[in-house]
């Protein structure tokens, strides 16, 4: 019985591992992922769009299928450097 049970919580754990990630957008995962190194930026640290509140509709863009194109219009140091959203750059989904 205990090598079932055991079997049966180790099937469990091999389960979780196979779940598909959330399905969340740019925006969300850099919120909870991304962090900025020392020495390039004055605020390093853990990121949020809280701190540049107008990229979070653009960052939720990039990843939204029915959006087929963004164009952006702001200055020219408000977040050039921020992949994924540098001025040039092309996306196709």
């Amino acid at each position: 019985m205990k090598a079932r049970t055991k079997f049966k919580r180790e099937i469990q754990e091999v389960l979780k591992l196979l779940k598909p990630p959330p399905k969340i957008n740019v925006a969300e995962w850099a919120d909870a992922n991304r962090y900025i190194a020392r020495g390039t930026s004055a605020e390093a640290g853990k990121f949020s769009t809280d701190r540049l509140p107008y990229q979070r509709e653009v960052m939720a863009a990039i990843t939204d299928r029915a959006c087929g194109e963004i164009i952006m219009q702001w200055g020219a140091q408000k977040i050039a450097r921020s992949p994924g959203l540098s001025p040039g750059q092309t996306f196709s989904a």
